[in-house]
């Protein structure tokens, strides 16, 4: 690494917080990080995992080390404060007032529920969800009291637990996922002001600005997906458009790399799928969201054994990687791991395909070269099936027929208004009705409808067509196959300004 006395003018050194896989897959296994390595850039990766075995291997060299980030220290603090705990959750529910936003709403109902604070709970929890809700309408109402909270926080709970770090490497530029949405970016974030060192949060999901609540930082830059992400950054947010950047969607580069997606016979070599039937893609949700689809999964197996479908169909399941979530080295989603593999082995044309996760500690990090086998998967399929995901989106990049499936499945109807797996939830939210109204995928409600949606797209796969050109429009972003170049490049240039123009927060 270059040496500490070299010009930081020249070699600008850059922090990167690598929290959750997520973030690990979306800067530094993207061209995010090889655009800051290749600058000559001293890059110092922030780990939760620094010691996972591996992980320095896959990212140290010349010009970047990883560093242990001092997560128990954050967890102990956190833990020690319940003011801290009931700030952090009312942030969560809170955006600007002026601006309905389903998804919070919703999400903030269920909580209630959750804590026994509906309507229709017994009068003390009824008065402790009204007192609840107040204080939420008030911050959502001001912008001078939501200024005020993330001042008080930023005076109050500000930990310095990285003061040697900062001191040894002197970041230029201190680079998270979210602008305090995620732990710990918000003690890094309230810290890095302190050591008056710029700031940038690179967005990592179309759904984070209508999902998630206010932030828990200052932070003085943040790089977005698209226009509609940086404008509901800005409207909903409080974030000044001068200090918002669009640098479209990095993990979806290998997707406009034609030249590495493997053709149809080498796909379908590799997955073990059978070249004489076409292809039903069933992309999974969370099984968090949703544990039951093994049970749909094997209704579209029975679906196609008893000829419901109009071709000779096999179905290839990709699992999303939150199945392979471990708590204290145990798989926690084992039992539908198992469903799935009895599937597989009772129908000879389903395939089920798992994930090339790069960490048994860290959820969602894959391998880099799983993008370009879901772009080959999304190329070489002829029908797609999913939950209400990017993958629609994905789907489209192909110009891909898809079929968002809401069924109930084994959801309870008394836990309707009480618990996020109700996919009804998802039918409405705010990002998933923006690209439903474009009319580029299907909707259904029943086995049924998903045979008949599935065999209407079979006939003629340019059904919707003009619809999912409109979600590639605007949902797909600008820089694509170079957006993690470019969002290389913005940091680049933010770590480039002097740290000394780093504004004081206040409520102007």
């Amino acid at each position: 690494m270059t040496t500490e006395g070299g010009s930081r003018e020249s070699s600008p050194c850059v922090f990167v917080y690598a929290n959750q896989g997520s973030t690990v897959r979306y800067l530094l296994r993207t061209n995010v990080l090889s655009t800051l390595e290749k600058s000559g850039a001293r890059i110092v990766i922030l780990a939760h995992t620094a010691e996972e075995p591996g992980f320095r291997e896959a990212f140290e060299s010349e010009n970047i080390v990883v560093e242990q980030f001092a997560l128990k220290a954050c967890e102990r603090y956190l833990a020690k404060s319940k003011l801290q705990r009931v700030i952090k959750l009312h942030r969560y529910f809170v955006i600007n007032g002026r601006y309905h936003i389903q998804t919070l709403e919703d999400f903030n109902k269920i909580w209630l529920g959750e804590k026994g604070w509906g309507p229709k709970d017994r009068w003390s929890g009824k008065v402790m969800g009204l007192l609840w809700n107040g204080l939420r309408r008030l911050l959502m109402w001001s912008q001078v009291l939501r200024r005020g909270l993330i001042w008080f926080e930023l005076e109050f709970f500000a930990p310095r637990f990285h003061r040697e770090l900062f001191e040894k490497h002197k970041p230029d530029l201190v680079v998270v996922s979210s602008p305090g949405w995620w732990d710990y970016d918000q003690y890094l974030l309230r810290e890095s002001r302190k050591e008056n060192v710029r700031t940038a949060a690179v967005i990592l999901s179309w759904d984070n600005p209508t999902s998630l609540g206010m932030a828990g930082a200052p932070v003085d830059h943040v790089v977005a997906w698209t226009d509609v992400m940086a404008k509901e950054l800005e409207t909903l947010h409080d974030v000044s458009k001068d200090r918002i950047s669009i640098g479209g969607i990095a993990h979806w580069d290998p997707y406009y790399e034609p030249n590495t997606h493997m053709d149809r016979q080498s796909l379908f070599h590799l997955l073990g799928l059978d070249p004489e039937r076409k292809t039903l893609f069933f992309a999974t949700k969370s099984p968090t969201r949703f544990p039951w689809a093994p049970e749909i999964t094997e209704n579209i197996a029975r679906g196609i054994q008893d000829g419901r479908f109009n071709e000779s169909l096999q179905l290839l399941v990709r699992l999303h990687p939150i199945y392979f979530r471990r708590i204290n080295g145990e798989l926690r989603h084992q039992r539908l791991l198992e469903a799935f593999s009895s599937i597989e082995e009772r129908y000879p044309f389903v395939v089920v395909n798992k994930p090339d996760l790069r960490s048994d500690v860290l959820n969602c990090d894959l391998s880099r070269d799983e993008a370009r086998l879901i772009a080959s998967i999304l190329k070489n399929s002829d029908v797609m099936v999913n939950m209400f995901s990017t993958m629609v989106i994905e789907a489209a990049v192909f110009d891909l027929p898809a079929v968002n499936l809401a069924v109930a499945a084994g959801f309870d109807p008394l836990d309707k208004g009480r618990s996020r797996q109700d996919i009804q939830i998802d039918y409405i939210q705010t990002h998933n009705q923006r690209v439903i109204q474009t009319g580029g995928v299907r909707n259904v409600f029943s086995m049924d409808e998903l045979f008949d949606a599935v065999n209407a797209y079979l006939r003629d796969p340019s059904l919707d067509a003009e619809g999912r050109a409109e979600i590639r429009r605007v949902e797909t972003g600008p820089f694509r196959g170079f957006a993690g170049r470019k969002i290389g490049e913005h940091l680049l240039s933010f770590a480039q300004q002097s740290s000394s123009s780093v504004e004081k927060y206040s409520d102007d």
